[in-house]
Order: structure tokens, then C-alpha cells, then sequence
């Protein structure tokens, strides 16, 4: 008899005796055989397999066939993968032939007992006899020189006859299914988005498979695309030799690592399960926005924005963006950012994990105001933001300006001195006060402008200007005659609630007879 089975470790036995008694007497029941409970070893990797189907546990089995191995290896390090085949059966079984594929990757050292024949990793034993209760144990010890997981997936082949059959027993050979499942899906998969699935559904016996189902509830943190927990696939009929396969998107809502069984369920108690690990990873965007506290109106505001990845996976598509206020002009943006409604978006293709990225807008402040920006990063239908506030202020700056009219100057003429004080900031100016201070050389005439001069002795001094607007001028113009020759200094001095020390000018004149 012979069976196959390609997954991990899973085999199907397609045999089946009926034995009949002709012409014998009717013998005594045999006694129950005690229960003995075979516990799952929780230190290597086990699997077991066991005849005839189906065996829910491996004490139901008459023939059962046992592999270990490590669960955890180093490259190098001696790895052995012990087979154990045990006869629970009243009687013996002749003429047994075991067959092995081993995976690849896998340097075999030693093997006890020495296989009958070996060839493209490809190992048989050909076996005499089992004994009732007899256990054959194999071992087979190599290394593996690669990182990673070794899945043992290749075939094994048994086949074997029964002795001791009682004289005159009939032996009838009767046709089984044989149920089986495979699961193709990525190990690691990004949140949220979609997971391919296939479950391969398959008959390698040679008999129907009847009403095969798989109803498997997902651990929590993983679901179906459109949000379910549940998966439910009716296989139906499986006909001998056939596959049918059902393809389902899953997601990741958490985080974490994630192992979960599927079993395929069909009539007759048939069941086969496959295996599934699941590593869910996420990308984290962290996002940081600097500008200065304070400018002045006209000055340059520059924003910077700082996003970097710290988590897993990469993230692809985010969009950043830049909220600016309405009190500030946009001048440039990096990247290629694009504009539209005092908004800048930068639409990047990925950023990796540990990856960081800057992009920076700069600005012009037009009015005095408290600028509030808002920098966003949205990725996978998450946001993360970061604000920064600057006070734009406002600054009254006076330029004042001096000149002279006509010179050079001949004694017993007059010379015009005016004087501009101008604006130049953003807030006006306020108690503005003009002083002339005239040389001996010169006589004042009069004085005229924006306030009222008045002189004593060689001082002149103007009334005060209350207020002078941003971008407005104010003029006075100051009239002296010349008296004596010389090179002259006429000299003026502006003060304001603004200015903290006296704006001084002065105006170099040349008098000659």
C-alpha cells in the first residue's frame, strides 16, 4: 500500500483492508486495548501521521509514522530529524518500503540504518518486517548553512503488505479519498493593505471527497479585506485527482506576528490543515515643523519640515502638507512642491524605514499678526501633524535726510536747508522732534514744514509731530544766510517714542566772499 502527501509533514495513507472470515468459527472478542494518551512533544517539531483514516489523535492510529527535528538551529550547527514508524497492530507488517525526499539546503552527514538506496536527495528503505508493537526508528543527521526557515516539504511514499493473515481470510482492496489542503499567501504583509490568499483544495485519492468545507474564524488582528472575521469557502465534491482553489484578500489591522491553522473539513470525518505565519508590519511617520518666533513685516519666514519613517515598513505615497497662514506671501518651496489656496503639497513616491526627508517653504510676512502654520502628513488614512506659531511684528523705521540747496555760497546769500524724515516700517511713527543747530558763520532767516520752529540763540527747534504714518514723509525746510566765510556744518538732530538715541545729521556748506 502507499501513500503521499506534499506539505509539511502531512501524509495521506490510500489503503484499506476488509477482512473476512470463510468457514471459521466465530472467535472471542478480543480485550479493549488501554487508552494511552501520547502527548505532543513541546521542545522540537513534531508531526504525525497515522493509518487507517481517519485518526483524529495519534493513539488511534494502527500505523503510525513519527518525524522530529529542532525547532531552532544555527547555520552549521548538526541538525538530526529522527523518523519513528510503530506497528499497533495485533499482527505484523511484511515487505514495508519507506521513501524520503529531504529539502533542500540540507547537507546529509550520517544516516542509521544506511538507506537501501539513495539518489538526488531522494532516500528508501526497504524493511523485512514490523513486528506487532515493534518500532523502527531512522535517523538521519546533516547541517544547514543558510539563515532563514527550512520548510520540510517533500514527498513520502510507504508501502507495505500484511502477514499472519488468519487462513482462509479474503483480502478485498477498496478504493479512499484523500483529502488534502495547500495555502499560498505572503509571509509579511503592510496594515491595511490587501493580502492575496489561495487555498488549493485537493483529492490525491481515488475516491470521491464528499462536502469539503473550510469555516476558520481569523485571530483578531487580521480579517477579511471588507472587515469580516470569518472565512467560509464550500468546497463541495472532490473528485479523485482534482483541485479546486479559492482565493480570498485578508488585511492587518495590528501590528504583530500571527500564526493560525486552516482545516478543510469533508464528509466520512476527512480533514486536512494547513499552516500560516503572518508577520503584519507598519510604517510610522513622525513629523516635525520649525520656523522662527518672531519677524518683522517684509521679512522672510522660512518652514521646515522634518518626516521620517520609524517604523518597519515603507511607506509608500504619503502626502505632506502645509497649511500657511493668510497674514504671510508664499516666495518658494523645495521638492516640487505644488501650490493651491495658501496650501503647499508635496506628493512623495516612498520613504523607507529609518528614512527621513525635509522640505522647506519660505515666505513673506505681510502684516502684523500671530502666524499659525499647520504641517500634515497622511498616510494609509492616517494624519499626523505639527504647528508653529511666529508673531509677525511691526516697526516704525525713520530715514531721515539732509541737503543743501546751493552750495557753494557767497557771503550775504542765503542757503536752504531741508530735511525729510520718512516712514520707511510698518507702524507709525509717533512725537516726532526736529532740532537745528546753526553755526556762527550763518544767520537764521526763517523755517517752514510739517511743525513750527522757534529759535533761541543758535538753536532751532521745531514743534513736536505727533504721529507719522508707515510710508509717509514729513518735510521741513530751514533758511539761513551766509555771514561768514568758511567751510560750514549745518546740523540736525531727529528724535521719536521709537528711537532709543537721536538720529544726527549733518550738512557740510562752503561760504566765500
Amino acid at each position: 500500500m502507499k501513500f503521499k502527501k506534499n506539505s509539511w509533514w502531512l501524509l495521506a495513507i490510500t489503503v484499506a483492508f476488509i477482512i473476512g472470515s470463510v468457514g471459521c468459527s466465530s472467535k472471542p472478542k478480543p480485550k479493549p486495548k488501554p487508552v494511552v494518551v501520547k502527548k505532543r512533544p513541546t521542545n522540537v517539531s513534531y508531526a504525525w501521521v497515522g493509518f487507517p483514516q481517519p485518526c483524529p489523535t495519534p493513539q488511534d492510529a494502527k500505523i503510525l509514522i513519527e518525524k522530529r527535528t529542532p525547532k531552532i538551529v544555527k547555520p552549521g550547527q548538526t541538525v538530526d530529524i529522527k523518523i519513528s514508524l510503530v506497528n499497533n497492530e495485533d499482527y505484523a507488517i511484511d515487505k514495508l518500503n519507506l521513501e524520503e525526499k529531504l529539502p533542500a539546503g540540507f547537507k546529509v552527514r550520517s544516516i542509521t540504518p544506511k538507506p537501501t538506496r539513495s539518489g538526488d536527495g531522494v532516500y528508501q528503505w526497504d524493511i523485512e518486517n514490523i513486528k506487532s508493537r515493534q518500532t523502527k526508528n531512522i535517523t538521519i543527521t546533516g547541517v544547514i548553512n543558510k539563515t532563514g526557515t527550512v520548510r520540510y516539504s517533500g514527498n513520502t511514499t510507504l508501502n507495505f503488505e500484511v502477514m499472519e493473515k488468519p487462513e482462509g481470510d479474503a483480502v478485498v482492496s477498496v478504493v479512499s479519498p484523500d483529502l488534502g489542503l495547500e495555502l499560498e499567501a505572503p509571509e509579511i504583509a503592510v496594515i491595511d493593505q490587501k493580502i492575496p490568499v489561495v487555498f488549493t483544495v485537493k483529492n490525491t485519492g481515488t475516491a470521491d471527497v464528499k462536502g469539503a468545507k473550510i469555516v476558520h474564524t481569523l485571530p483578531p488582528g487580521i480579517l477579511t479585506y471588507v472587515g469580516r472575521s470569518k472565512i467560509e469557502i464550500d468546497a463541495e465534491d472532490v473528485a479523485p485527482g482534482e483541485s479546486k482553489q479559492f482565493g480570498y484578500y485578508l488585511k492587518g489591522v495590528k501590528k504583530g506576528n500571527y500564526r493560525t491553522t486552516f482545516t478543510v473539513v469533508a464528509k466520512d470525518g476527512l480533514s486536512a490543515s494547513a499552516n500560516y505565519n503572518l508577520r503584519i508590519t507598519v510604517p510610522e511617520l513622525n513629523i516635525n515643523l520649525n520656523a522662527p518666533k518672531k519677524r518683522f513685516v517684509g521679512d522672510f519666514i522660512s518652514y521646515k519640515i522634518d518626516v521620517k519613517n520609524t517604523g518597519d515598513s515603507v511607506a509608500d505615497n504619503p502626502e505632506v502638507v502645509l497649511a500657511l497662514p493668510d497674514s504671510v506671501a508664499l516666495s518658494s518651496v523645495n521638492e516640487n512642491g505644488s501650490v493651491s489656496q495658501n496650501k503647499v503639497v508635496w506628493n512623495i513616491e516612498a520613504i523607507h524605514p529609518g528614512q527621513s526627508k525635509t522640505f522647506i517653504a519660505k515666505v513673506v510676512a505681510k502684516k502684523i499678526s500671530t502666524a499659525r502654520a499647520v504641517a500634515s502628513v497622511q498616510l494609509n488614512n492616517v494624519e499626523r501633524e505639527a504647528a508653529v506659531t511666529t508673531d509677525i511684528a511691526g516697526i516704525s523705521a525713520l530715514l531721515c535726510k539732509l541737503v543743501d540747496k546751493n552750495d557753494p555760497v557767497p557771503v550775504g546769500e542765503d542757503e536752504i536747508y531741508e530735511l525729510t524724515a520718512t516712514n520707511q516700517g510698518s507702524l507709525p511713527a509717533t512725537k516726532i522732534k526736529l532740532t537745528c543747530y546753526l553755526e556762527d558763520s550763518m544767520q537764521y532767516v526763517k523755517s517752514s514744514g510739517a511743525t513750527k520752529g522757534s529759535l533761541n540763540g543758535n538753536v532751532l527747534t521745531f514743534e513736536q509731530l505727533p504721529m507719522l504714518e508707515p510710508r509717509a514723509d514729513a518735510k521741513w525746510r530751514i533758511e539761513v544766510k551766509a555771514v561768514k566765510a568758511g567751510d560750514v556744518r549745518f546740523k540736525a538732530e531727529v528724535i521719536s517714542d521709537q528711537l532709543s538715541r537721536p538720529v544726527e545729521l549733518v550738512e557740510p556748506t562752503h561760504f566765500y566772499e
